[in-house]
């Protein structure tokens, strides 16, 4: 262990000494007549208290004298003082004699490192040297780091000539300026130069610049996460690959606006599918088109002849229903579930095999289901404020209205793959309620085995996946118990390698969080993960219940948070999530949208607000198939509820926070976010961005 001093010197010793008797002090103070002495002193008990030079090492050109040798050894200040003599060069006046020079710089700095060892420390004065060599020695400690840079600066001439203290008059020409500790350059601490075995006196050091060669190189190809590798840290809220784009490109993502020009719609969806994508908030009961709801209809069709074979009642209500399928979808799309419910009692069957059936009726005319069942909403700057009563009726074709075989539930399971591939989706978190498809011979735990076995094939195909139970205020409580006691007793290694957690969902003011917290105390007890619903339709009180009775680790929307100052604080303090769903957000409660000026005097989209904050917000889904969206339109959508949109550097936050806020186990989520990255990076590479 040892404290070494590097000084460059240059046609004066005094400069050296001046540097070296900041520091040891301890025989003879230089300083101690100086009018600065007091500030000379703080400056001591800062950066140097109780540590004295070792080592002494001088940096010079082949224009060393015998007299400065001399004069530094009379003072008798350090123990061991070393030269380091670039051979044959006397004076720096081309080039190559600064590279030359800037190469043994670096060398000697780097060996210097080595040196001192564990506990020792390594301090540079830039005070002296020819012409460049304080500029190398800074850049020696910017590549590789010390403890210390300081600069000691003299009005004029010191005579040093005698080991005594300078006068007041000379001392009072010298100034002590600390530029303090450097860090190394990550990318350049496993360089190793050619090392001084011989540490003689006076080292003559033989020109080169392979050294200097090496480290330019590797600054270059390090340059983008240097420059960034001291950003304030505070604005770290992005994948750390993007600080180690070049400036240029930093500068374009960052002023990339997405959302802001109708006319550029599609080139930045085009841009926006090519992304890697995370879905948080995706409800399984909501996740067909109309195209998916006949394909899973399809599935019915074995269950549905053999009821026509035994039921007469049936036959004949499906060769009626089958001239006017059409008709009777129109005039009870508003009623739906009653209208089936209403037929199935009339004819002896489950009212799944009603709905089917009018589905299946559709093949092929896929449209004109569409039409006749969006209507208006199709058109989306129509689909727009309708309310939750309004919105959640439009998902009655589909749910518990449908998935309640094994067949249909492999069917979906197959089109969400589909679209999950589709999206570039690397990580989805299904929703779902397990008692909601009991009603056609299968019990809760075989609905949780089908999905479980479809979420596996989905994993297979290269996307991860997890499971949320909802807790669904819509129903009875005793079944928001049962769910939970489902899930907390389920002994099923896949259900086990798949489950993540809970949600509350449904209408908020069905069902506060501490009137059901007694039915989640199992969950909580087994550390479980929960998502609440709060904050769409209600105001901040929802979201402030959800957080302190149930302690919510995430919100789904949470529109109203940013009304509640301390509470939007304490989601910044403790990095709750929040899935805000941009097209159900329009559609249910209405927002301004860039695209329509039918929207503009509606309120702001609090989404760039939170990004802002750093508050820890990704975009979702919601119900895909309901509200007639992709991943890659939910971050569109994002951008156009923004005023002036949002920036590709805005879109890498939410797709990031995503991940961050997911409910994957720490090293499952630490793999993704390295995967995610990679596959950034080539999109980079590759110039697609």
């Amino acid at each position: 262990m040892a404290n070494i001093l590097i000084a460059t010197m240059g046609s004066t010793a005094d400069i050296v000494i001046e540097s070296v008797g900041l520091i040891n002090h301890s025989k003879v103070d230089i300083y101690s007549n100086s009018p600065r002495i007091d500030e000379i002193n703080r400056i001591r008990n800062e950066k140097f208290l109780g540590k004295e030079v070792d080592e002494l090492w001088i940096l010079t050109t082949d224009s060393l004298k015998d007299e400065d040798v001399d004069k530094i050894k009379s003072w008798n200040l350090v123990n061991t003082i070393r030269y380091f003599v670039l051979k044959g060069v006397t004076d720096i006046v081309s080039q190559a004699f600064a590279d030359q020079c800037h190469d043994m710089v670096l060398r000697v700095v780097k060996n210097a490192q080595k040196q001192k060892g564990s506990g020792g420390n390594l301090w540079l004065s830039l005070a002296g040297g020819r012409k460049t060599m304080s500029s190398d020695l800074q850049d020696a400690a910017y590549c590789f780091g010390c403890d210390e840079v300081f600069h000691v600066i003299g009005d004029g001439k010191v005579d040093l000539a005698f080991s005594t203290p300078m006068s007041e008059q000379d001392a009072n020409k010298i100034k002590i300026v600390t530029l303090g500790r450097y860090e190394s350059n990550p990318a350049l601490e496993n360089m190793e130069p050619e090392h001084f075995d011989d540490y003689k006196d006076i080292l003559y050091v033989t020109p080169s610049e392979v050294f200097l060669n090496e480290v330019q190189k590797k600054k270059e190809e390090s340059q983008f996460f240097y420059s960034s590798y001291y950003l304030d840290t505070t604005d770290r809220t992005n994948f750390p690959l993007l600080y180690t784009l070049s400036p240029k490109k930093i500068d374009y993502v960052k002023n990339y606006i997405i959302g802001a020009d109708p006319a550029k719609r599609e080139q930045e969806m085009d841009l926006l599918r090519k992304l890697p994508k995370i879905e948080l908030h995706c409800h399984f009961g909501g996740i067909l088109d109309t195209k998916g709801l006949v394909r899973v209809a399809s599935t019915y069709k074995k269950y549905i002849e053999d009821y026509r074979n035994k039921n007469k009642l049936f036959d004949e209500w499906c060769k009626q229903a089958c001239l006017a399928y059409k008709e009777i979808l129109a005039a009870e799309k508003n009623n739906w579930k009653t209208y089936c419910e209403g037929k199935a009692q009339e004819t002896g069957v489950n009212r799944v095999l009603i709905n089917a059936f009018i589905l299946i009726c559709f093949t092929g005319k896929e449209d004109v289901l569409d039409n006749l069942w969006f209507e208006e909403y199709i058109n989306e700057d129509k689909y727009f404020k309708i309310g939750i009563t309004a919105y959640e009726r439009l998902g009655d074709l589909q749910g518990s209205m449908l998935f309640q075989t094994p067949e249909a539930i492999d069917e979906a399971m197959k089109i969400l793959k589909e679209y999950a591939l589709a999206e570039n989706l690397v990580y989805l978190e299904l929703r779902c309620s397990p008692l909601n498809y009991t009603k056609f011979g299968m019990n809760a735990k075989q609905v949780i085995r089908q999905i479980c076995n479809g979420l596996q094939i989905i994993d297979k195909g290269g996307i991860a996946v997890s499971m949320l139970i909802i807790a669904s205020r819509h129903g009875k409580e005793e079944d928001i118990k049962k769910n939970v006691e489902l899930a907390c007793k389920m002994n099923d290694q896949l259900f086990s390698k798949y489950f993540r957690g809970f949600d509350v969902a449904g209408n908020e003011s069905m069902g506060s969080p501490s009137k059901l917290r007694p039915h989640f105390e199992s969950a909580l007890r087994e550390c479980r993960s929960i998502t609440i619903h709060a904050g769409e339709t209600m105001n901040a009180d929802s979201i402030w219940d959800a957080v302190y009775s149930l302690n919510a680790e995430r919100i789904g929307h949470g529109l109203t948070l940013i009304d509640d100052s301390p509470l939007k604080t304490k989601f910044l303090d403790r990095q709750i999530g929040i899935e805000m769903c941009p097209s159900s957000n329009y559609q249910i409660v209405g927002f301004a949208d860039n695209y329509y000026l039918s929207t503009v005097s509606d309120r702001q989209y609090p989404l760039y607000q939170y990004l802002n904050d750093k508050l820890p917000v990704c975009v979702n889904t919601d119900n895909p198939g309901i509200s007639r969206t992709t991943s890659s339109n939910e971050l569109h959508r994002a951008a156009r509820l923004t005023r002036n949109g949002l920036s590709l550097w805005n879109i890498f936050q939410l797709i990031y926070n995503g991940l961050l806020i997911s409910f994957l186990p720490y090293s499952q989520k630490r793999d993704l976010i390295k995967r995610v990255e990679e596959t950034i990076g080539k999109l980079f590479k590759k110039e697609m961005i």
